[in-house]
């Protein structure tokens, strides 16, 4: 469902071939595997991620598309164990928003970008259901479990997170809006694509009354279909504004798109380095 953004990212920021390159938060590879696919075989595209879960999907989505020159770590994002300057490109596709602080880790990304290196980032203007009359049911429905989302802090406005990346030293920043739509055949596939994002801390937060009471009635919603809309009788769901990013490290340098050998040794020192502990490498 999120292979086409992650295509877009890639091509909007322009991975060229040879660059290092991390994908923050890679979940099961949306935009790891058109990074790596980008960045060509003599590359090392680096996927980091905290949750197994994710990182094992990933391996599988690389493996699947036979590009080897993928590399996974497990390791939080606000404690990047990379060493300064040492990154190309850096991309975090719709991942911003989970992380604990997004100030810090951004200014951590800028830390080990190198000079030109460039950040991308694609966030949800918010979520799916908002602004969307066919999923008024889904609002009314949370507010019946007594579920309360916290809104604060969100980045989903150019304003809000152009103004986030200059504030911890980004400059050039470009910030555009685009329209996404979102396709779904059956329930099933909206239920497993809701555990795939930013929501699944929503679900996983939940009680174990107020989840079954919110998977028995959207089951009952999508038996029903027509009249609700989203979950049965037609494959569109909504409809949402996608922000997406493409930032200079710094002004004034060109990007550094070196040759064929120039990646590998920095791999090499990424398996030579001391992980912190909870982190751990794999290729």
């Amino acid at each position: 469902m999120f292979t086409p953004f992650g295509r877009r990212l890639v091509e909007r920021v322009d991975v060229a071939v040879g660059q290092r390159v991390v994908d923050l938060g890679c979940g099961p590879g949306a935009v790891l595997i058109p990074a790596a696919r980008a960045a060509g075989p003599t590359a090392v595209v680096l996927g980091v991620d905290r949750a197994p879960a994710m990182l094992r999907r990933a391996r599988t989505a690389a493996r699947r598309a036979r590009l080897p020159n993928v590399a996974l770590v497990r390791m939080d994002a606000d404690q990047l164990a990379l060493r300064e300057q040492s990154v190309d490109v850096l991309l975090a596709g719709f991942a911003l928003g989970s992380f604990p602080s997004a100030p810090h880790t951004l200014a951590a990304c800028r830390s080990i970008l190198r000079p030109g290196g460039r950040l991308g980032l694609s966030v949800a203007e918010g979520w799916w259901w908002e602004g969307d009359p066919r999923w008024a049911w889904h609002a009314e429905l949370l507010a019946s479990l007594d579920l309360r989302i916290d809104m604060s802090g969100r980045l989903g406005s150019p304003a809000v997170l152009r103004a986030l990346l200059q504030r911890v030293g980004y400059v050039d920043v470009r910030v555009s809006a685009e329209w996404a739509v979102l396709p779904f055949n059956d329930f099933d596939a909206w239920w497993a694509w809701i555990w795939s994002h930013g929501y699944r801390a929503i679900l996983e937060g939940m009680s174990p009354r107020q989840l079954s009471g919110y998977l028995s009635a959207t089951m009952a919603i999508g038996a029903g279909g027509g009249a609700t809309g989203g979950l049965s009788g037609h494959r569109l769901v909504t409809d949402g504004r996608l922000l997406m990013t493409d930032v200079p490290a710094c002004s004034g340098q060109p990007p550094d798109r070196r040759g064929r050998n120039s990646v590998r040794p920095w791999f090499d020192q990424i398996r030579r380095m001391r992980w912190p502990a909870g982190v751990s490498l794999s290729p």
